[in-house]
């Protein structure tokens, strides 16, 4: 059996679910295998999923990685350019390619964003002409 590449994800699903099988087959034995009451779990479960959805939205609406402030400068710029959330993607690559080139350009195309579907040095662009 081969570990070392295992996510950590992998890792904790299967922890929870060995435990949770285990939980199950000792309760319907009769056994406690917690030693705390209802409420104490509940107090400490609801702690916990608290905590964790805290800290969820602070991740999410905090840019700390080089890639997220990155991102933020992109949108940034795009929104001084007139970008606006009903743009489309094709739209808002047809804006911003149409300024670098000095002319309106039309994207055609069609994509997947499921992982490991593609990586990204793969894709392309077409049909882009670029006067002399």
């Amino acid at each position: 059996m081969k570990v070392k590449n295992m996510t950590a994800g992998t890792l904790v699903r299967t922890v929870t679910l060995v435990v949770a099988l285990l939980n199950l087959v000792l309760t319907s034995f009769g056994k406690n295998p917690l030693p705390f009451s209802d409420e104490q779990i509940y107090t400490g479960l609801s702690a916990l999923v608290t905590v964790a959805a805290a800290l969820a939205a602070w991740w999410k609406n905090n840019s700390f990685t080089c890639c997220a402030r990155q991102a933020d400068e992109v949108l940034r710029v795009l929104q001084q350019e007139g970008a606006t959330e009903d743009e489309s993607v094709a739209e808002t690559l047809e804006h911003s390619l149409a300024s670098v080139v000095g002319h309106p350009v039309k994207c055609t195309g069609a994509g997947r964003t499921d992982a490991g579907v593609l990586p990204a040095d793969d894709h392309c662009l077409q049909g882009l002409t670029v006067p002399q």
